[in-house]
This record gives C-alpha cells, structure tokens and sequence, in this order.
C-alpha cells in the first residue's frame, strides 16, 4: 500500500468513527432514560445505514428516539407531552409557556396548565380538542391560565362537542378563585365570538355542548385533597407557596404508577409531605438564578423579588429531589439558555445525584412504561404546518342560534354576492 493510499484509508477511518461517536451521542442525549432495547436498535440502525463513502443506502425512522404524532399508547403506559416549557412573560418561538399533556394507557387524558402559546403545541403535535376537556390550572397567571380562551372558544369548530371541564384552585375572596375567572371573565371575554359561533356551528350549546363550562374549584389550603377521581384515576392537590395564597400542586396516581407538577411555588414542605413516597415522574418549576435575570434586562432587586417571593432555585430542586427520591426529576418552567445549563447540573448536583432530566422542552415526551419498568424520554417529530385534527362527531345539524336575530337587514344589504 502506499503512503499515499494509506494516509487516504487512515483518514476514511477517522472519519467513519466520528460519524459512530456522531450517532451515540445522539442517541444518547435525545433519550435520556433508555432502555436496552434502545441501544440495539440503534446499533442496528447505524449497522443498516453505514457504507465506505458518506453516501447513505437507507434512510430509516427511529421511533425508539423520536415521537410521531399519533402513535398507540400501550394499555400499561402513561405519555406525558410537554406543551409549554417556558418562563413568564420570556415566551419565545421554542417554548411556549406552561402546559402538560397526560395521556393513559385507559384512554383518559388531562391538561395541566395552559399558558400562552401552548395551544400552538396541542395542535402541532395533532391532540384533538375533544381529548382536551379536563383542564387543571395550579393557579391563575397568565402564563398557566392564557390558552384556555382559544380551547373554550375554538373546541366546537373543531371537535369538541360536550362542555369543558376545569378545575383549579380557590382564592381568598370569591373574585381571586378559578370559578370568577372562567364563569365571569371567559365567559364575558368570549360572549361575542360564542354567540356568533353559535350561528353558525353545530354541536355548540351553551348546556350540553361545546359551549359549556363546568368548573369545580378546589379548597387551595387543603394538603392531600383529592381534586379528581374517576376511572381508577386519583388527582390529589395541596398547597403551593407562590406570590400569594391561592396556588396548588397535582399529583396523578394510575395504575401503580405517578406524575408530579409543582406548579409555581417556593421550596415547600407541602410538596414534600405529599411526594415523600417519590413518583415516577416529577415536574418541578425552577427559576433562572437572579444574575441571569439581570443579564436578561430585569433589574437586580426585581429578579431576586421574583425568585423569592415565587420560585425554586436550581440548588433547593436538589434539595426537594433528595426529599422526595422520584424515579426521574425534571426541571420545566425555566427560560434556559446554552450559558446557564452547567448552573443549573451542578447546583442541582449539590443534593441530589439521582435521574435528572436538566430541561424539559417544548415538545419532549415521556413515556412510563410499567411492564418494561422503563421511562424512555423522546423528541416529537413534527409537520409546523398541521392543520387541526378531527376524531369526534356531532349528531346535530343546526346551529343553537338564528343568524338572522343578529344581522340587520339594513347592515348586511350591502353584502356582495355576485362574484
């Protein structure tokens, strides 16, 4: 062989084996929490596609690292969805604020929190709205509570035709609890957009149908109360410490198996006292840590108001995790960027050493698998183009309303109509 030709089969090696180091480290960052049967997949995939030159022979889709849309759910599996990751008023292109969607195994399903921009994620990832008629604030900010408006008002003109169903906590007086907030102000956010739509769509009565609400409020001070039972399904609820009194946290028990949401709060003993027997899954917030705020924009006292007065630092998740020993935390709720990760690893790190899932994202998924024993962590595969998708049908025909009660003759004789 000569030097040349040698120097040649040197330097196709070294490539060939980044290009492996490339794809096992895919692998393993994109599924965080994998099972055995990951890995030899993946490894039979990069046996398929690799040849002596770049050029590919197979292109293959890999559904142990990514989710598609639509995928059958295994009747021993929990699939949590996060439709929302961010932080606040920091909504950006790649994270929407505040929302989780919990699909089981028994074809139940539940949306906690709904904030800005997240109905944007529901519709990318194909959920019909009629598998969006529960909905469980933790509080009412804007950042959790936002979207609730488009699924209220756009459910009928998709497919959601039975009334929707919200629970979420108290306040101290009757106009800080969820029940003012939807019965009041979405009902009279939305009357003149319900009331023309209920001219033209079917299905959307303001008892039965689209169009109604059902709201149940739950008792904030309560620790260990039950906000939901139904279907072999427990929800429990308990106080959250944020800003001011009128704040929860959730916890979803089914089939042997659990998902935590915080909600906002402060480090709490509440959370602590209803998680100490761990769960397989648990979504803690965590604040950025003041200095990044202030890098941000945000003046220095306001940053450390807001992380004190609301929020869990990075070190005291660590703390709760070692409390609390879930099977895999997560970090969400946080507007982190490339320059704060190693903070937040190594903050958390101080206490807790277990399974940590450093920053959920928008579209991430999560699968609990009780007879693989496993939870396997996947990017979702998405068209950003999707147009809404239909399963459930009305029987009705007509609309609930006559057009003709809100259209003057005289207004809509200027109408064109030859074209």
């Amino acid at each position: 062989m000569s030097g040349h030709e040698k120097h040649a089969r040197e330097g196709e090696e070294e490539v060939n084996m980044t290009r492996r180091s490339f794809l096992s480290a895919a692998a393993a960052t994109v599924a965080a929490v994998a099972t055995s049967t990951v890995a030899s997949q993946v490894a039979a995939a990069q046996s398929e596609g690799e040849s002596d030159t770049f050029q590919m022979k197979k292109v293959i889709a890999q559904p142990s690292l990514f989710y598609y849309p639509g995928e059958v759910l295994a009747a021993d599996e929990i699939r949590v969805s996060v439709m929302g990751s961010g932080w606040g008023n920091a909504v950006r292109r790649r994270q929407a604020a505040c929302s989780l969607f919990i699909e089981l195994g028994n074809g139940d399903s539940y949306v906690w929190d709904l904030g800005l921009g997240s109905m944007i994620n529901y519709n990318t990832m194909q959920v019909p709205y009629s598998r969006m008629t529960k909905v469980f604030l933790t509080h009412l900010h804007a950042d959790h509570s936002t979207d609730v408006i488009p699924l209220y008002c756009f459910g009928p003109a998709v497919d959601r035709f039975t009334p929707l169903r919200i629970w979420g906590p108290s306040g101290d007086r009757p106009d800080l609890g969820v029940k003012y907030m939807m019965e009041t102000g979405l009902k009279a956010y939305s009357n003149w957009h319900v009331t023309s739509f209920m001219t033209v769509v079917p299905g959307s009565s303001e008892t039965t149908g689209g169009y109604g609400l059902k709201v149940t409020e739950l008792d904030y001070r309560k620790s260990g109360g039950i906000a939901y039972q139904e279907n072999g399904v427990i929800i429990k609820h308990w106080p959250a410490l944020h800003t001011i009194n009128g704040a929860i946290g959730y916890r979803l028990e089914w089939n042997g198996m659990s998902v935590v949401w915080s909600g906002d709060s402060n480090p709490s003993h509440f959370f602590v006292e209803n998680n100490k027997q761990g769960a397989d899954l648990m979504f803690h917030e965590t604040a950025p840590i003041p200095d990044r705020m202030v890098a941000a924009g945000v003046p220095k006292q306001l940053a450390a108001a807001i992380v004190n007065s609301s929020h869990t630092s990075p070190r005291a998740l660590g703390k709760i995790f070692a409390l609390t020993k879930p099977n895999l935390g997560v970090t969400i709720h946080s507007a982190v960027d490339p320059q704060e990760v190693s903070t937040y690893l190594d903050e958390v790190r101080v206490h807790w050493k277990g399974a940590y899932q450093l920053v959920a994202e928008d579209l991430m998924v999560f699968n609990i698998s009780k007879g693989k024993k496993t939870i396997t962590v996947r990017q979702a595969a998405v068209n950003d183009r999707a147009w809404g998708v239909k399963v459930a049908h009305t029987s009705e025909t007509k609309p609930p309303l006559s057009s003709s009660e809100y259209r003057s003759a005289s207004l809509w004789a200027n109408e064109i109509k030859n074209y």
